[in-house]
């Protein structure tokens, strides 16, 4: 999916995620000198900011991230957050651990709020600019050390969501995961070729 740093993707709130979660997904763009959040969600403790880029060119997860990170050059780039017992959380990219942290978000057993792809979790700001795929959440840290990255997700019994943006055409994202957690796409972003 295709953004243009005025549009979004926004699906509904959904529960089980719990202590132990992680959010993931590929993403270019080329953009910089502004915050971007490619997906946003509000943990009630860190508001909407998940995995971001700052107009400093770095990149964040919720509490902290890496530093003079070049990752706005176009290319696709694998970003996942993980979070074990509720504040230890870890920034990969590309399958490397940038980043580990302490930070209380807490049990997300029960989210109230939409999570939104493309945007802040308030709609209303640090849009992203560039192209999204493949965004999954989970009620696990499936990552605890460097890995390789899958370039297509699949689902199994600790998905909680997963956004393959496969359609082509249409105002809706399906979730893949089969848990029923629909994307409406907003001020239309662009459907892509990956």
């Amino acid at each position: 999916m295709q953004f243009n740093g005025s549009n979004y993707v926004d699906a509904p709130d959904f529960t089980g995620v719990g202590t132990d979660w992680t959010i993931e997904f590929w993403a270019k763009s080329s953009t910089t000198g502004t915050i971007m959040k490619p997906v946003a969600w509000n943990t009630g403790n860190a508001a909407g900011d998940m995995i971001y880029f700052h107009s400093n060119g770095n990149v964040y997860f919720i509490a902290g991230g890496t530093s003079d990170a070049p990752y706005l050059d176009g290319n696709w780039h694998h970003y996942a957050g993980t979070v074990s017992g509720g504040s230890l959380l870890t920034l990969y990219i590309d399958g490397t651990n940038v980043w580990s942290g302490s930070y209380s978000v807490g049990d997300l057993s029960s989210v109230t709020s939409d999570f939104v792809i493309g945007a802040y979790a308030n709609h209303s700001q640090e849009f992203f600019n560039g192209t999204i795929d493949e965004v999954r959440i989970s009620n696990t840290a499936r990552y605890t050390s460097d890995f390789t990255p899958a370039t297509s997700f699949t689902s199994d019994g600790n998905t909680v969501a997963l956004y393959k943006f496969n359609e082509g055409s249409g105002t809706t994202v399906a979730d893949s995961s089969g848990n029923g957690h629909t994307g409406t796409l907003v001020n239309s972003p662009t459907w892509v070729t990956r």
